[in-house]
């Protein structure tokens, strides 16, 4: 017996799998900033900013593909819809 088969005429309602079965692991992003300001001559100054976002880099897969009759069942195709990999920023700011 196999954890998934073709439905036939006389499962019932417990035999099929229901709906929500299947839960992804949810979207962790962990994102972390840093500035400092410098002060150069009497009102001028250097602003430093650097922002990393999804500073882990933690892969948010998509779902296993469920069709039970396509050649990738069951396989991880794709990746969230919300998932962003890794992203550096950095911003210098004079100001005077």
């Amino acid at each position: 017996m196999t954890a998934f088969r073709p439905v036939t005429i006389l499962d019932s309602v417990d035999d099929i799998v229901g709906r929500n079965t299947f839960y992804g692991d949810g979207l962790v992003n962990v994102d972390l900033g840093i500035y400092k300001s410098f002060r150069v001559y009497r009102e001028q100054s250097v602003s430093l900013r650097v922002q990393i976002f999804n500073l882990f880099n933690y892969v948010q897969y998509g779902f296993p593909t469920t069709d039970i009759a396509n050649a990738n069942f069951g396989k991880l195709l794709t990746t969230n819809g919300l998932y962003i990999p890794r992203t550096v920023q950095i911003n210098v700011r004079y100001q005077f």
